[in-house]
């Protein structure tokens, strides 16, 4: 099976574009992490009241490439509770997971890329090989 220069150059072109929009569209933008905070007593005033209601507060967090995963901005404050009820407070290190799952889709991406883009090198050695032995003939490697 032959593939054409062209299609091989289409290929490349198209990893090589996916890479980038990986990049600038993802990668660049500041990661969001929404960290559980415990139970909301607040009273509501709707009519039946709500019930107590699991609640998660959203934080921004730097890009990936940043070296920390929060800067030292403070962290968005809770919600006070009803006298006698636990306040709220963050269950986890902001940013830590995402900041670093983050990182690992990453090096997954990227070594998808790189591992495409070594395919499409090997067919294209592959198709210049076998190419230049039907043009020499099989006497010219004897």
């Amino acid at each position: 099976m032959h593939f054409t220069s062209k299609r091989l150059v289409v290929a490349a072109s198209a990893i090589v574009l996916y890479a980038v929009l990986l990049l600038t569209v993802w990668a660049i933008r500041p990661l969001e992490d929404s960290i559980p905070v415990g139970i909301d007593f607040t009273p509501t005033t709707a009519v039946p009241p709500a019930g107590q209601r699991l609640l998660s507060q959203d934080v921004e967090c730097n890009t990936l490439f940043a070296s920390a995963p929060h800067n030292d901005d403070p962290l968005p404050v809770l919600t006070p509770q009803p006298e006698g009820r636990p306040a709220l407070e963050y269950q986890r290190e902001p940013c830590a997971l995402v900041h670093g799952d983050a990182r690992r889709n990453l090096a997954i991406n990227g070594l998808f890329v790189v591992g495409a883009l070594a395919a499409v090198g090997y067919l294209a050695i592959r198709q210049r090989r076998s190419t230049d032995s039907e043009a020499n003939g099989p006497a010219a490697y004897s």
